[in-house]
Parts: C-alpha cells; structure tokens; sequence
C-alpha cells in the first residue's frame, strides 16, 4: 500500500529589485476606502465638518517618465458641503511640478473645480513634492506628488503547494515571474534552513521587461 505525507506548502519572499526599491502603491479610490457620506439639511452630501472638501485623485502619481516630456494629470476638488467655499491652491515647491486652474471665485455646493498638475524634467530621477491646498475656516489639505523612473514590476504566484507527496519521491513545481515593467527585475529566492527538504533550481534570476521566466522547487 502507498503511503502519501501531508499537503506542503511553502511561502517564497522575492528579493530586492534592483532597478527600484519599491513598488508603487496605486491609490485607493474603492468605495471601502472612504470616509461614509452623511446628508445635510439641504440633502447635499458631505463628509464632516473636518473634511469639507474632496480631493480625486488624493494623491498624483506619475510613472515611467522620460526627460522633456510633459505629463499631465486632471485633479478635481469638490466642494462637500452646502455652502460656497473658497479655495486657494499653493504650487508645489519644486519647479518639477505645476498646478495650473482657473479660479472661479468660490466653488459652489456640490460642484468641483478642475487642477491640471503638469511635471516636466530634463534629468531622469525620481521626484517627489506636494500641493497644498486651504478652504475656508482654515481647512488645509496636502496633496502628495509623485513622479517616478521607468522600474520592473513583477508579478508571480507567492505560494507553491505541492499537494499529497509519494514517501521517498520528489515533486517539483514551477513558479513564474512575469516583468510588467520597463526595466530589468532581480528576484533573489532564499531558501530557511528549516525546509531543508526544499530545493530551488536558481537563487537569482533578471527578467527582462515582457519576459517570463521560470524556476522549479522541488520537494523530497
């Protein structure tokens, strides 16, 4: 009769990318992600008396940049309550960044104004800076800007499961590494001493931009 072990599993941590040193985080525009609306008396939504107004996106990333090329992002800032406000918009600190709008005076109840924020550079780096905006009462909001190199982001399954293994056979599965990017990703595999049983066929590996590349794990 066969016998079989237990379901393994096992977790793999990638390494560092040497082309970036993180990945960016996209904003979260996801209705869970927001403060719950509440009606005033008028029947116009707001969110608080402490957050007048609503900034979208809440934070500008740009990505990918290339020198002497203009980018441009479209930001609205709505007006949550039931009375006109004012707004003033203080420009980024760097001359990286613009913010370039037509001001109407006072924003009406419910109704946005639209920011154009525009970055242009002749040096390749990432640049950071941030907009800061004031409405009446004293309300101030920080709008964080973003401008980031071309980098590799990989994508791949973080979780190998080797299911029911044969008692003195080896298994192998194969993870793969996809490179969504425009640069080149270094993935470093390492392995804990604990699972001396795993295997990996590579410590290290580069892909390439739109390439996919595999590595096997074997278990015995």
């Amino acid at each position: 009769m066969e016998t079989k072990s237990p379901s393994k599993q096992i977790h793999l941590t990638p390494g560092t990318n040497e082309s970036k040193k993180f990945l960016l985080k996209k904003a979260d525009l996801s209705p869970s992600s927001r403060k719950t609306a509440k009606e005033s008396s008028t029947g116009i939504k707001y969110l608080s008396q402490q957050n007048p107004i609503e900034v979208l996106p809440p934070e500008v990333i740009i990505t990918n940049i290339e020198v002497n090329q203009t980018y441009e992002v479209a930001v609205l800032v709505r007006n949550l309550t039931n009375q006109a406000r004012r707004i003033r918009i203080f420009q980024p600190k760097t001359t990286k960044f613009r913010c370039d709008y037509e001001m109407p005076g006072a924003i009406a109840a419910g109704l946005a104004m639209k920011l154009a924020v525009t970055f242009e550079t002749s040096t390749l780096n990432d640049y950071h800076d941030e907009l800061k905006i004031i409405s009446d009462g004293g309300f101030e909001l920080i709008v964080p800007l973003h401008a980031f190199m071309p980098q590799a982001n990989l994508i791949f399954d973080p979780f190998v499961n080797f299911g029911f293994v044969q008692l003195f056979k080896e298994k192998t599965e194969t993870i793969w590494f996809y490179n969504e990017g425009k640069k080149d990703g270094v993935v470093e595999l390492n392995q804990p001493e604990k699972l001396g049983e795993i295997r990996l066929e590579k410590s290290k590996i580069i892909v390439s931009p739109g390439e996919k590349v595999p590595v096997k794990v074997t278990y015995q």
